[in-house]
């Protein structure tokens, strides 16, 4: 049976982002800190799940809401008009950046335990959220991980 976790961070996407500099101060940009704590309380809220000290995939999906200008008069998204409109700022691996970072120490031990990772940006014309999914899994072979 495959062990997959899965929870919901409502809000807006955040990406991963740098520590900053002052001078010689260095600190978190604010909105990495309150991302974090949305991320741990979504993460506690599904039950804590965790793949203790094994090896493991993720997957994380950034859905963005689609503004209303990405519409023609008719409803018709302008990506399906012909019109390609990427989702949301930031890169794909900054947002899954982001999650393992915020739950290390939680989820797993260290984040060097996820050694597959999937990072998908989407339009929604629902509420803005991030979709974090992971399972523990074992290697078969030389190089293949099977879900555990």
């Amino acid at each position: 049976m495959i062990h997959r976790h899965r929870f919901v961070v409502p809000g807006d996407p955040q990406p991963w982002r740098r520590a900053r500099t002052n001078g010689p101060q260095r600190f978190t940009d604010p909105r990495s800190k309150s991302h974090a704590d949305a991320v741990r309380w979504a993460w506690r809220a599904a039950g804590g799940p965790t793949v203790g000290t094994g090896p493991c995939l993720l997957e994380v999906t950034a859905r963005f809401r689609r503004p209303p200008s990405h519409l023609l008069a008719d409803g018709v998204a302008l990506s399906a008009a012909g019109q390609r409109v990427l989702p949301g700022r930031g890169d794909s691996d900054n947002f899954t950046k982001a999650i393992m970072d915020y739950l290390n120490g939680f989820a797993w031990a260290d984040d060097r335990q996820v050694v597959s990772q999937s990072g998908t940006r989407v339009w929604t014309r629902g509420l803005p959220e991030t979709v974090v999914s992971f399972s523990p899994v074992v290697l078969i072979g030389d190089d293949v991980w099977m879900p555990a």
